[in-house]
């Protein structure tokens, strides 16, 4: 079986062998990978982490791992940013959100698109920041723990929105404050509109200034942990050298 994807996850399972998780267009999938991490291998260079690749793999009749791996193809790496640490932390913070958000292959499979458009986008030269934005909510909308956008997540209002409710899971307006709610400006709040429902095919349409983008992005991480308990590491590494 012949498959392209990206190299998502590389999980060691012994001193030269190793788990590799691949994000396809089908969603992801798991193979082992004999000798992998043996500078000799014939595959060493292809299964590095976010690579896009092209596998063969054997379907295995008895055993625990279900694929093992054959062959694999580099299709594309990561050349164009590999001394761009900004971009390169960028490309860390969409695979630690992937693989610590996307449990279902269904989810896996909708993200594809976003992610690809992602990987892209960073290597092309895209602002880095925008694309983990785009990323990050299209991710939370997949799995259901988008926010409610249109309107006033209380009364549907569509008029004096003035921040983002993490309790209530949508905007709040001037007339329902909720307990705990974060204040944003009009051009934050259309922005938090923008990440939470631009198609992947316009995934570089638009990029935003930092200084604007950096207080959304606090938001989405404080809100992402209050609702599901994540930290992400990458998106600190991110901050600290942005």
């Amino acid at each position: 079986m012949d498959v392209q994807g990206y190299i998502i996850r590389i999980t060691p399972y012994s001193e030269a062998d190793g788990i590799v998780t691949l994000l396809t267009s089908d969603g992801n999938i798991s193979f082992y990978g004999r000798s992998i991490f043996k500078i000799a291998s014939k595959n060493a260079v292809a299964i590095q982490p976010y690579h896009f690749v092209e596998v063969s793999l054997i379907e295995s009749k008895t055993g625990k791992n279900r694929y093992t791996l054959k062959r694999a193809e580099l299709l594309s790496g990561l050349e164009p940013i590999i001394k761009d640490i900004t971009a390169m932390s960028a490309l860390f913070t969409l695979g630690e959100i992937f693989n610590k958000l996307i449990i279902e292959k269904e989810d896996a499979r909708a993200v594809y698109p976003y992610f690809d458009k992602g990987v892209q986008a960073i290597k092309s030269g895209f602002d880095p920041l925008t694309s983990i934005l785009i990323f990050f909510a299209a991710t939370l909308r997949i799995i259901g723990y988008g926010i409610e956008i249109s309107s006033c997540v209380n009364c549907g209002s569509k008029k004096d929105i003035i921040g983002v409710s993490a309790l209530e899971g949508g905007l709040i307006c001037k007339n329902c404050r909720a307990l705990e709610y974060t204040i944003y400006d009009s051009l934050s709040i259309n922005i938090i509109r923008y990440i939470f429902m631009v198609p992947a095919e316009k995934y570089t349409h638009t990029s935003f200034k930092k200084e604007v983008l950096l207080p959304i992005l606090s938001g989405l991480r404080a809100y992402t942990y209050d609702i599901i308990g994540t930290r992400f590491k990458t998106i600190d590494d991110f901050l600290k050298i942005l």
